[in-house]
């Protein structure tokens, strides 16, 4: 292990200073892998994480139908919430627009947006469609 000794430490057999130095530099690194330990965990989907994305997606979908007009009932627009949170997620940053609001209130928000989108490009396809039959 290569060690980088700043010269304010004085080096020595019997050094303090630097036995001092490798103790402190010890607890940095062992204060960096738990920091990355911690943030691995973090990175799991907890049960929390997928009520809240049925919750967000819920409100989302709701309102998108509540707007646009009609509705597919609350699994539909659970599953219209969530698609267009990810598709408005696409459209703001695609554009690189940021959101008004903060928190939930912007991510209920992206995915309004989305979801809003979503049901248009689904009314002119079934319109279409129905057209042509």
């Amino acid at each position: 292990m290569l060690l980088f000794v700043p010269e304010s430490v004085q080096v020595s057999e019997t050094s303090d200073d630097l036995a001092d130095f490798c103790r402190a530099e010890r607890r940095a690194n062992n204060r960096r892998v738990k920091l990355v330990l911690n943030s691995l965990e973090e990175d799991t989907m907890s049960v929390e994480t997928i009520v809240i994305w049925i919750a967000i997606g819920l409100a989302a979908g709701w309102l998108a139908s509540l707007v646009v007009g009609g509705g597919y009932g609350v699994v539909g627009d659970i599953v219209l919430g969530i698609v267009g949170a990810f598709l408005g997620g696409l459209i703001f940053r695609a554009l690189h627009l940021g959101t008004p609001f903060r928190g939930v209130a912007s991510t209920i928000f992206v995915a309004f947006v989305g979801s809003v989108v979503l049901l248009v490009l689904i009314r002119l396809v079934s319109r279409n469609t129905a057209r042509g039959r």
